[in-house]
């Protein structure tokens, strides 16, 4: 073999003299010429003249003799991507507002453009770099695809040199040339983010054939190797692709045109064979008409069935050390924006609640209406994103609102989205092995009436009420007790109140408080003062301490149209309290004694549902049934006649409030609502989902176009375990503190709530963007200690930047608030920007002409017009390292990035935006006065029209900054200040007017914190 070598060693040196192949440039296919005209000038520069351009003329000659000829798919392809680049909003052009991100804006097509300008066979091989950069292989799979496809190659060309000597000199030059993965995972970077922007502008056909395809099975490619393998759904794509294009029908068998179709986007006319025969007509004008596929469809496909169908590959290359590495292809998932995702998610729940189809629109109007209660209930003061808390359900509560609004059932496309998730979605919000009540138990007759109720107690008495009926207890062996002040620190005094589980007939001469006569068949209560006592030990102090007033609860009661019974009253209620009294007493001091003795002496009353402290009581023995089981298996109020707006809005904030919590705290068994949340609680992992998914939806609200992979649905963990996941406090707390006033408020109106909401803030600036990646790649790829330097990410076709970068500095922008670009940085997987540790600012200047420092004249000028700013990078980048995998290539790396000003092309400084403390900069805002008097000033003011002028400032004066009207001169004065640890010393004026004599005023000389030569206005004034 050595002689080979040497050959073709020789061989290459001598052709390496005449000429570098990779660099040749031929001239594209002119269907090509829409693409190559709307690319950006950095991109088309990179894709004909960079490293890009030699890997696609590499990659080009290795393959070029194995390359079926197509040239009327290369045609159609040229004419695809010229139509997609040119659809609206799929190539932004970079503007001044996107700052030193401007030249890395638009749709990254530079790999495209340079296997056009490379020839024939290098367009090939980006179709073959789209099949593998499609959502059924992530980035690392990929690449390692490509570093086997071009090893077996080499050795397929040399292999067949030595047996006949019949290979052509330019494919034995070709396998000589080194090709690294570096090489191939930009080149699989650029295809990715280009299917993104592709897929964005044939969204619609794109799905409507998913829907189709993914019910089919499909044959995997046939080869005795993956390298094999892959070249035959690659050549299989490309020829019957071709057939279709010279006007054939096809047979769907495999998986090779479902991939070229959704990869390339060329979309002919489907005859699915079903129980009934079905024409899709996609209307591709590319395609003609004659050009049918046939494709077998299921109605339904089991997970089982799909797994069967993935693509199961054996990668040599996947990692460092090892054997193969078995790599399964992924579903073909679609990416939806946040309001298509939010349906989803809601659809997941209905899938939880077993919602019929029919009942979609019903069930979606169900959670708008119940927010639309919830938003009448008077609370205390908040904070949050709505301030009212109960995040997991405004998540529910906007997917609702998307679906309706975008015609809910009568919608095809919002329609599947629901559907989707009913039956994809249910592990991602944790409910996959749980079953979660419907509809939050509101359907229930027990729950719904008793939430009519305006005060707690009595709505956690009515609930008894119906489980009593429901079990059929009658009212002469069970009875219902509320103690007011289970929760008090010792010595206090308790009040104890009894309810009737039915109504019970009596006879005396009570009015209400009305004063109409009291029914002779009513409801009954009877209100108990303890006396001084213990009670396991606790002492509560004497009826002068009492916290509640006796008479105002007696008020409340009558009218509910009962009647309070005093105890030394005589009735069959009266009798039924006096021996439940006895027995609780006992039983409460002698926890331990023996049942039998007790029962020798009263019957022993036991807890049939709620608490010892507030419950429903029945003798032992007559415990027949399971209460919680009835209470949750009674008869449905029919949805559609749901009354939600006849509710108390504060019984039902409270109740909704306690099923989205696990705290079991005995202090909350004396509240009504808990009584029943306690029953239809919700599975708190879903309810962290569902604050999660909220958390993420504020996140994206401002990232216009913005895309999350359906992938996340894949997922074997549940949203509620990612590391960016918002904190829930899981402890619930009064709205009036217990300490402050020893009882719940018991005259509370039926909007009030009793609890104080659990509101949590948005997410951290770290936070957000490890959701992005999370919802960008479908797995919890970012650890958020790590991102504490992160300016940007890149990601895809998209880059998310933290707006405080790309606003003026006057403005009061969130830490967390970000901003997308549609574009990226070139470069494999997640980069995460950061700024190098101390920034560089240039050195002084010893030409004393240059600095004037003129008196400054009043004039609100903008004299840093030709200053822009710039991104650039070092050559230093740091993997985040996952040292369970060991994989050659990472998720995600860190790019030390460098911000520079620059004025007229001249380098000023380098910039580290991120250090500035932008909450206490001082803003100067319009002033005070109608008419500004400028003219009587307490110092001297000093213009800086100069970048040389701000370096190196006066001492002694006060300096004005004229850059008015330009964020990015003002925004780079600010940071440079800011590094030189002035940032004390500085305020930025506003867009509007000032008095410099009111300002003055407003700052007098001796703040603390500024020289002696400071005055007491800033002494540099940003304008």
């Amino acid at each position: 073999m050595s002689w080979l070598s040497n050959k073709l060693e020789n061989s290459f040196a001598l052709s390496s003299v005449k000429f570098d192949f990779t660099m040749v440039k031929v001239e594209a296919p002119i269907e090509f010429d829409g693409l190559g005209s709307r690319l950006t000038t950095r991109r088309k520069a990179d894709a004909e003249d960079g490293s890009i351009h030699r890997t696609a003329r590499k990659l080009g000659a290795l393959f070029e003799q194995i390359i079926p000829s197509t040239p009327n798919l290369i045609t159609a392809y040229g004419q695809r991507v010229s139509e997609i680049i040119a659809t609206p909003g799929i190539n932004p052009q970079g503007l001044t507002k996107d700052g030193p991100f401007e030249t890395f804006v638009g749709a990254d097509a530079t790999a495209l453009w340079a296997a056009a300008t490379s020839g024939i066979s290098s367009i090939a091989m980006y179709l073959l770099a789209t099949l593998l950069a499609g959502d059924e292989w992530d980035h690392k799979a990929s690449i390692s695809l490509w570093v086997e496809l071009v090893a077996e190659r080499k050795r397929e060309i040399l292999e067949g040199f030595e047996k006949n000597g019949l290979t052509l000199e330019s494919t034995l030059m070709a396998s000589r040339q080194d090709i690294t993965r570096k090489e191939l995972a930009l080149w699989d970077a650029s295809a990715r983010a280009w299917l993104q922007s592709a897929n964005q502008a044939k969204a619609k056909e794109r799905d409507q054939f998913l829907l189709i395809a993914k019910n089919v099975h499909l044959s995997n490619p046939e080869g005795a190797t993956t390298y094999r393998q892959v070249l035959r759904l690659w050549h299989d794509a490309m020829k019957t692709m071709e057939e279709l294009l010279n006007g054939r029908p096809q047979l769907i068998v495999d998986r090779s045109i479902p991939s070229a179709i959704v990869s390339w986007h060329l979309f002919p006319n489907l005859l699915v064979l079903d129980k009934e025969i079905s024409n899709i007509c996609f209307q591709d004008k590319l395609i003609p008409r004659s050009a049918t596929c046939t494709i077998g469809a299921a109605t339904s496909i089991s997970m089982e069935e799909q797994s069967l169908s993935r693509w199961s590959l054996a990668l040599s290359h996947y990692q460092f050390y090892g054997d193969k590495v078995q790599v399964d292809s992924e579903e073909m998932f679609s990416r939806v924006n946040i309001s298509q995702f939010l349906i989803i998610t809601l659809g997941a729940i209905f899938g939880s609640w077993q919602v019929r189809r029919k009942d979609y629109d019903a069930a979606a109007q169900f959670l708008v209406s119940l927010w639309a209660v919830i938003r009448k209930t008077s609370l205390p003061s908040t904070t949050g994103a709505d301030g009212l808390g109960l995040e997991w359900l405004q998540c529910l509560v906007a997917g609702a609102n998307y679906f309706l609004d975008g015609g809910g059932l009568n919608n095809r496309s919002v329609t599947q989205l629901l559907e989707f998730g009913s039956r994809r979605g249910r592990s991602l919000i944790g409910a996959k092995e749980v079953s979660l009540f419907p509809y939050f138990g509101l359907l229930n007759p027990s729950v719904f009436r008793s939430l009519h109720q305006p005060m707690d107690i009595d709505c956690g008495i009515t609930f008894f009420r119906e489980i009593a009926k429901s079990m059929k207890l009658t009212d002469d062996v069970a009875i219902i007790m509320v103690d007011h002040h289970p929760n008090l620190e010792p010595p206090n005094i308790g009040l104890i109140e009894f309810a009737s589980i039915g109504k019970i007939g009596h006879n005396n001469k009570k009015r209400l408080i009305n004063g109409s006569p009291a029914n002779t068949t009513s409801y009954c209560r009877c209100i108990k003062q303890t006396p001084l006592r213990a009670r396991r030990g606790i002492m509560f102090r004497g009826p002068d301490d009492i916290s509640i007033e006796l008479s105002s609860r007696i008020d409340s009661i009558e009218d509910l149209g009962e009647i309070v019974f005093k105890e030394t009253e005589e009735n069959s209620f009266i009798d039924l309290v006096k021996s439940f009294w006895f027995g609780y007493l006992k039983l409460e001091a002698n926890p331990n004694a023996s049942s039998d003795s007790l029962r020798r002496t009263m019957p022993l009353f036991e807890t049939v549902v709620g608490s010892r402290f507030f419950g429903l009581f029945a003798p032992r023995e007559r415990r027949d049934y399971q209460a919680r089981d009835l209470a949750t298996s009674v008869n449905s109020v029919p949805l559609q006649t749901l009354g939600l707006d006849t509710l108390a809005p504060g019984r039902l904030y409270d109740y909704l409030s306690c099923i989205g919590t696990k705290d079991d705290r005995p202090q909350f068994a004396a509240t009504g609502v808990f009584q029943m949340a306690d029953i239809y609680r919700m599975a708190f992992s879903c309810v962290e989902s569902l604050t999660a998914i909220n958390a993420a939806r504020h996140v994206y609200v401002d990232l216009y176009g913005a895309t999350i992979s359906l992938s996340v649905l894949n997922s074997a963990n549940s949203i509620s375990e990612v590391g960016w996941r918002p904190k829930l406090d899981t402890k619930l707390e009064f709205a009036v503190s217990p300490t402050q006033d020893n009882s719940r408020p018991l005259q509370n109106s039926p909007e009030a709530s009793l609890l104080r909401p659990v509101c949590l803030d948005l997410l951290t600036r770290q936070q957000a963007l490890a959701c992005l990646a999370y919802f960008e790649y479908g797995r919890d790829t970012l650890d958020i200690d790590s991102l504490d330097h992160a300016l940007a990410m890149s990601i895809g076709n998209s880059i998310y930047v933290v707006k405080r970068l790309l606003s003026d500095p006057f403005e009061r922008i969130p830490s967390n608030r970000l901003q997308r670009l549609t574009g990226n940085i070139g470069r494999s997987g997640i980069s995460i920007l950061i700024a190098p540790i101390e920034p560089r600012i240039r050195e002084l200047s010893c030409s004393y002409n240059l600095v004037e420092h003129k008196r400054y004249d009043l004039r609100r000028e903008n004299n840093f017009k030709s200053t822009s700013l710039h991104l650039s990078f070092t050559q230093w980048t740091c993997p985040l390292e996952n040292c369970q995998s060991r994989t050659q290539d990472q998720d995600a790396h860190f790019v030390e990035s460098v911000i520079s000003v620059r004025d007229r092309g001249e380098w000023v400084a380098d910039l580290d935006v991120l250090s500035i403390n932008f909450e206490n900069l001082v803003r100067l805002g319009s002033p005070p006065c109608a008419m500004a008097n400028h003219k009587k000033m307490t110092f001297d003011y000093i213009s800086l029209d100069t970048w040389e002028e701000l370096l190196d400032f006066p001492v002694a004066n006060v300096s004005v900054f004229r850059a008015n009207g330009n964020w990015a001169a003002r925004l780079a004065a600010v940071s440079i200040l800011a590094q030189k640890d002035l940032a004390h010393a500085l305020g930025i004026f506003g867009p509007d007017e000032f008095c410099l004599d009111c300002l003055e005023n407003r700052f007098p000389v001796s703040r603390s914190g500024f020289d002696e030569s400071e005055s007491g206005l800033p002494s540099f004034c940003i304008d």
